[in-house]
């Protein structure tokens, strides 16, 4: 393991140090375990610590590598190297980006005014610092599937790059993360393997509980029945049945300027989110994929009483029961 651990984790602390893993180095720490000097980009030293450990390894016994870059999270650092890179790149404006209407929002997002100048000039700016901060780990992809191929053991081998939120950058005219709405819910998936689908895209929705099981089944290793999520090694080459819906949560803000606690659904073609306010949401992401448009109150209430069951159990599921109640 490599990088970026879980929050509020300290590797000065031995009663909390993981166990499990054969190499653990965590952020700002150098190969051998001392720390990284004090100038030293810390992704840099999370790529050269990876690529290091990989190229000793290769070729040889089986290998699993959790490889954590805090790149793009800020404050958007990046290699000096790139400082010169982007310079020019705008920032994305899609229609919801700094929405006129809000009104139709819950009170959180409608009472924030639109966003001015000087804020789009910032998150402008904030945008180049991602994109550069982002070849870091770009250049891990290159060196690590470089290392792979000189050492035959690319086609034998799975590539899973994740994220763990997405961001909110001006859209329904809101900041960071832990929204309801796609932008912040939804993030890429990018496999390479054995039997992955060349070149494809798949719109099924896969969650961070699918993980573990994914990697175990890879592993020959039997996928425990109290997990959650489920493999996803039967969809890589584009088949297998899959869930319907996923479920998504949002626990107590740590400050006002947060979203209050939410759950609803995320389906391919919509969303539907209940506050703890008592405020509704609902998207048609096929004729509204902006999310410009609660559709809340024009639903049937049949429709509506459909959608806070399957909410209500999904929440309150585990293991098996939540792979039943999600198809």
């Amino acid at each position: 393991m490599f990088g970026k651990y879980v929050n509020g984790y300290s590797v000065r602390d031995d009663v909390r140090r993981p166990g499990g893993w054969d190499k653990f180095v965590w952020k700002g720490y150098s190969y051998d375990g001392s720390p990284a000097p004090p100038k030293a980009y810390g992704d840099e030293v999370v790529k050269d610590n990876a690529v290091r450990w990989i190229k000793e390894n290769l070729p040889g016994r089986p290998l699993f590598a959790w490889i954590s870059f805090k790149a793009p999270h800020p404050p958007y650092l990046f290699d000096r190297q790139y400082a010169g890179r982007f310079t020019e790149a705008q920032l994305p404006r899609p229609p919801s980006f700094n929405e006129a209407d809000v009104s139709d929002k819950p009170r959180y997002v409608s009472r924030w005014p639109q966003l001015t100048d000087a804020q789009v000039d910032k998150l402008t700016h904030d945008y180049r610092g991602r994109l550069r901060g982002l070849l870091t780990p770009d250049d891990a992809v290159r060196r690590i599937v470089g290392a792979l191929k000189s050492a035959g053991e690319l086609d034998n081998t799975y590539i899973v790059f994740w994220s763990d939120n997405g961001f909110m950058m001006g859209q329904h005219r809101l900041f960071f993360k832990r929204h309801a709405y796609v932008e912040s819910i939804s993030f890429p998936m990018i496999v390479s393997g054995p039997n992955v689908q060349r070149g494809a895209s798949d719109p099924r929705i896969v969650m961070n509980q699918d993980l573990a099981p994914t990697f175990a089944e890879l592993a020959n290793v039997r996928v425990p029945e109290f997990v959650d999520g489920r493999s996803m090694v039967p969809i890589f080459a584009g088949g297998g049945s899959w869930r319907d819906v996923g479920l998504i949560e949002g626990g107590k803000p740590p400050t006002p300027n947060w979203p209050p606690p939410y759950r609803g659904i995320r389906d391919e073609a919509y969303t539907y989110v209940e506050y703890a306010t008592g405020e509704r949401e609902y998207y048609d992401l096929r004729a509204d994929p902006y999310q410009l448009t609660n559709a809340y109150d024009s639903l049937s209430e049949a429709r509506k009483v459909e959608l806070e069951e399957r909410t209500r159990v999904l929440a309150q599921c585990a293991s098996a029961s939540c792979r039943s109640l999600e198809e």
